[in-house]
């Protein structure tokens, strides 16, 4: 088990890096973009296609490291007058239905991928094989599957390591 955690750890910290260099790529992007547009009326003809591509994964990305972090999105306007009991409750089934969503994304992601394999096509302005655009989805599943999981069984632990990077007053869970 401490391997597979490791692992995983591992995994959500690539991702975080991956993320930054994403939005830089982005800003820089559309910066050379708008210079190009702009300046030398000569526009960078990949740079949307890119960028869209980029903030596409940075968000399937990032919903993941957010549901490792325990900070997706819940209604608590419904639940803050509850008993802790009932808020627990509530945050488990919350919890189960991450699994869910998690398993879905795994599964319609690598069909989609396959799909796109099988029907081989190109990104127009970049060139890139179309199933690049997909990566995200099912390594996103994977990763919100397992976070919900560990939160599910209360196995993630005293101090979580995503939570030391962003907030280390917050990562005792």
């Amino acid at each position: 088990m401490k391997f597979v955690r490791a692992t995983f750890d591992g995994l959500f910290k690539a991702v975080v890096v991956l993320n930054m260099l994403m939005l830089v790529a982005i800003v820089l992007i559309t910066a050379a973009n708008v210079f190009g547009r702009y300046v030398m009326n000569a526009p960078l003809f990949w740079a949307e296609e890119l960028c869209t591509r980029f903030m596409l994964t940075l968000g399937m990305l990032s919903a993941a490291c957010g549901v490792s972090m325990h900070s997706h999105m819940v209604i608590e306007i419904f639940t803050m007058r509850a008993s802790a009991k009932t808020q627990r409750f509530i945050g488990k089934v919350a919890d189960l239905f991450m699994v869910l969503v998690g398993i879905i994304l795994m599964v319609g992601g690598v069909f989609r991928a396959l799909v796109s394999l099988r029907f081989y096509s190109e990104l127009p302005a970049t060139g890139l094989p179309s199933v690049v655009q997909d990566f995200a989805i099912p390594v996103a599943g994977l990763l919100i599957t397992y976070a919900s999981i560990l939160n599910v069984l209360d196995l993630n632990g005293k101090l979580h390591p995503l939570m030391v990077t962003f907030d280390p007053e917050k990562a005792a869970l």
